[in-house]
């Protein structure tokens, strides 16, 4: 019987350490893509006069009825990408952040600072666009893995903060 409790407690210590690898491995594909995606994908910025031409002709509540909740979010990423600098600087962090994920020395360092991406994905899917649900559940899954890559070494995050 005290044979089988010790066995089973290393093979659930084994599968969580492959559980971490696999969730690990898949966050950092999922940022270093994202990260080259928008470092690739948007080179150029947008026109500064792109949303007040194709919005002015038109009321907001009209433009609303339009888009819909799009229009929202479509602001929300234009602007982030009009600012000059923040949409480079968020693939830039993503990227390396990602990177960050794939070595066991900075795995943590990496999570903690995705932290701040991965919430903002989710709270930005939740408020922005709420009706697009299966975004919304990627959006929390990766927020979900963060905070299970964070909080699994939690004596790394305690010690951070004792005085």
């Amino acid at each position: 019987m005290y044979k089988k409790v010790v066995l089973s407690k290393q093979k659930h210590k084994k599968m969580k350490k492959y559980l971490s690898l696999i969730l690990t491995f898949f966050l950092s594909f999922v940022m270093i893509s994202s990260g080259l995606n928008k470092m690739i994908k948007y080179k150029e910025l947008p026109n500064p006069n792109t949303l007040i031409e194709k919005y002015s002709s038109n009321s907001v509540l009209n433009n609303i009825e339009k888009e819909g909740m799009d229009l929202k979010y479509n602001n929300y990423k234009f602007g982030l990408m009009q600012s000059g600098y923040f949409w480079q600087l968020l693939a830039l962090c993503e990227f390396i952040f990602g990177l960050l994920l794939l070595f066991k020395k900075t795995v943590f360092f990496g999570a903690l600072m995705l932290l701040s991406i991965t919430s903002n994905i989710f709270l930005m899917h939740l408020f922005l666009e709420p009706y697009e649900v299966g975004e919304l559940i990627y959006a929390a899954l990766l927020l979900a893995i963060n905070l299970f890559l964070v909080l699994r070494r939690k004596k790394l995050l305690y010690s951070m903060f004792k005085l």
